[in-house]
């Protein structure tokens, strides 16, 4: 420490070269950009534009794909209120299941497609005649038919003999 003392004293402040003086760094270095990337919560403004690309993709749909998924996912969510008396304690096991099987499959329904359908009006990527026409409405058929038709037929399944002997 006595040496760097005598040292200084004998360097004027003049005698020291710009680049011998460490500088702080400015910025982050690549490892801990990356960590702050990963343990951020998203900008709202990616939300956004995930929310506006997917409302694009189902307005984007053709109309037959749109049908067969708006009744799947409404034989899926009628599967899920018919099954339900019977789960016990397992409604929430069974609830998300059926629920992540609509999400898995891609499944249009109404109620959580509305929500896109709507953003894209809101941002005019469509206008609200395409939200309701292209979208709500076929969709809502879809799901109504596909929840309402398969257990019709099943409930009628089982009272068919019950009727017949009434006559």
């Amino acid at each position: 420490m006595a040496r760097m003392k005598q040292v200084a004293k004998k360097r004027k402040v003049s005698d020291i070269d710009k680049d011998d003086v460490p500088r702080p760094q400015k910025g982050l270095t690549d490892k801990e950009e990356r960590t702050v990337e990963e343990t951020l919560p998203m900008r709202a403004a990616v939300i956004y534009e995930i929310i506006r690309v997917e409302g694009e993709g189902e307005l984007a749909r053709k109309a037959q794909a749109l049908w067969w998924s708006d009744v799947a996912a409404g034989w899926l969510i009628a599967a899920l209120v018919w099954m339900l008396p019977s789960t016990k304690e397992a409604e929430f096991l069974v609830i998300t299941f059926l629920t992540y099987l609509i999400a898995l499959g891609g499944f249009t329904h109404v109620i959580a497609g509305s929500a896109e359908a709507f953003y894209g009006w809101l941002t005019g990527v469509s206008s609200i005649f395409v939200a309701v026409s292209i979208f709500l409405v076929p969709t809502l058929a879809g799901n109504v038919i596909g929840g309402t038709v398969p257990f019709a037929v099943l409930s009628y399944a089982q009272v068919r003999q019950e009727i017949q002997s009434d006559k």
